[in-house]
């Protein structure tokens, strides 16, 4: 079980968000996820179910602007709610294994004057449950002895000796951990640099003779001042994560390419409008000279987005681990973390449009849940097998396309019509096609007829079989506009011959067919 607290310092902007993602998703999605100081209002947290794709939640709202619980839960966790407040989420919490604890998040206040209130609070909540074992895990806004700082005034001793006195007679004690000890950081050069460790996991003494394995581990920061804090509990005969082996993906054109000029100067550079070809070979053999320019600028320029951000994230955590708090070290780590929060807005709109979930907006819309609703999708659109005309099932590629095909065949032909019956009831039919009408349905097509249909398509529906969808486009008419419009009007008007070419030829024949319908 992995149970991640982290002090977020609000959750109000996109760039926070992106963070708390990548932190949910390199920790391959803990099962429990305490955050603090949301700074969100009621009823936030079934969005951030949903951007996290945790199946509960529980919170508890800022006072304000300022404070706020949130905790989230997989279905594999069943945790008992007893009690709640601005401080504190107090529970039972039960495993897949059937294994309970007690287990308190907790924040203490940050007003030194008002933060015997919580030492208190503290207290009352171990009398809960005194014979299991508990875990206590948050941010205490408060430090254990002079070692637990650098920099800045000495903290009171009073503040200290409080703190431990409540630990001790909690009956609980700190969990060692691996990482950087200071957990909160005060990031100014100089003699203006703090650093305390404030965020603590603390168990009492019946976690010793459980069969449980408990860890704790100080993560980045994540774009928060607070650290991380992830606990591990686990068996000895825990199995190790397998790994599954990525398949290949076709070409397809991407939104993210669009924000960048070199796309559209890729695109212009590849686009030929000379040759002897009839203008359909010519715009196919154009899409597939953009598309391969386009394939190869992109793993130049963008590389793999997911080893990209990985390796952003490794820099960022390098230089936060680094004791050095030079002008020139927070220049270089703010210089990276704005890199890192670049490439992580990049993936959000690939998986944006992986999903084309088009009601969630871009910097609101989780990565990870457009990864699962993308992979949805994909084994939703996937025919395994298929019953033929005769009632047999076939599994084989081939032999699905054949059934697809002939079906299609037969519904849309018609054997042994009686035409002298056909004209007899097509007389007793009062038209409802005008010759003003009928006029304006067969008239021949122009070219704003072929772009009012591009601009009539949604930008990333349903691309066609070179992976082209409409806001190639729309986004690039001005380039490719001319030899398309004559290459859609010759199919239409002139009956050009499209046999032997790729299925674009069709599609543009279908789009305008159905746009002069409407």
């Amino acid at each position: 079980m992995k149970i991640i607290s982290w002090n977020a310092r609000g959750l109000g902007n996109a760039s926070a968000i992106r963070h708390l993602k990548l932190l949910n998703e390199q920790q391959q999605r803990p099962q429990v996820l305490f955050l603090i100081e949301t700074k969100l209002a009621l009823a936030h947290v079934l969005r951030l179910r949903n951007l996290l794709n945790f199946h509960n939640g529980f919170e508890v709202p800022r006072i304000g602007l300022a404070g706020g619980l949130i905790l989230l839960w997989s279905d594999t966790v069943e945790p008992t709610i007893l009690s709640s407040s601005q401080h504190h989420i107090d529970c039972f919490l039960r495993n897949d294994d059937n294994f309970r604890f007690h287990f308190t998040r907790f924040y203490g206040e940050p007003e030194t004057h008002y933060r015997h209130l919580t030492w208190d609070l503290l207290d009352r909540l171990k009398s809960v449950s005194i014979q299991d074992p508990w875990l206590v895990m948050g941010d205490f806004n408060e430090i254990l002895s002079h070692e637990d700082k650098s920099g800045g005034s000495l903290r009171s001793e009073h503040s200290m000796t409080a703190f431990r006195n409540v630990i001790d007679l909690c009956c609980l004690r700190p969990l060692d951990y691996t990482g950087v000890k200071f957990t909160w950081e005060k990031k100014s050069p100089g003699i203006k640099n703090i650093k305390e460790r404030l965020d603590w996991a603390m168990i009492n003494q019946h976690w010793l003779p459980c069969s449980k394995s408990i860890e704790l581990e100080h993560l980045d920061f994540y774009n928060s001042d607070h650290r991380a804090l992830l606990v591990s509990i686990y068996d000895n005969m825990d199995a190790q994560v397998s790994y599954v082996k990525r398949r290949c993906s076709r070409f397809r054109f991407k939104a993210l390419w669009l924000e960048e000029k070199e796309s559209y100067e890729i695109i212009k550079n590849a686009w030929k409008d000379i040759g002897s070809e009839s203008a359909m070979t010519m715009v196919l053999k154009n899409i597939s000279a953009c598309s391969e320019s386009l394939t190869k600028w992109s793993q130049n320029k963008f590389g793999c987005l997911k080893t990209e951000v990985y390796k952003a994230q490794k820099r960022v955590q390098k230089l936060n681990k680094e004791d050095d708090t030079s002008t020139e070290h927070y220049s270089i780590l703010l210089q990276q973390e704005t890199i890192l929060d670049e490439l992580l807005h990049r993936e959000e709109i690939y998986w944006k449009q992986r999903s084309r979930v088009s009601w969630i907006q871009s910097g609101d819309a989780n990565t990870k849940f457009f990864h699962s609703k993308a992979n949805k999708r994909r084994k939703a659109n996937k025919i395994k097998k298929i019953q033929d005309k005769y009632g047999i099932l076939v599994n084989k590629d081939e032999d699905i396309e054949n059934v697809i095909v002939d079906y299609f065949q037969n519904i849309f032909t018609s054997v042994g019509e009686n035409n002298e019956a056909l004209e007899q009831v097509l007389h007793t039919i009062d038209p409802s096609i005008t010759d003003v009408m009928n006029s304006k349905l067969i008239r021949p097509f122009i070219a704003n007829d072929v772009w009012d249909a591009i601009q009539s398509m949604g930008p990333d529906r349903s691309p066609g079989q070179d992976g082209i969808s409409a806001m190639f486009y729309q986004q690039n008419w001005s380039t490719i506009g001319p030899m398309v419009t004559r290459a859609v009007l010759d199919i239409l008007n002139n009956n050009g011959d499209i046999s032997g070419q790729n299925k674009a030829a069709m599609y543009y024949h279908d789009i305008l067919t159905l746009q002069n319908a409407n």
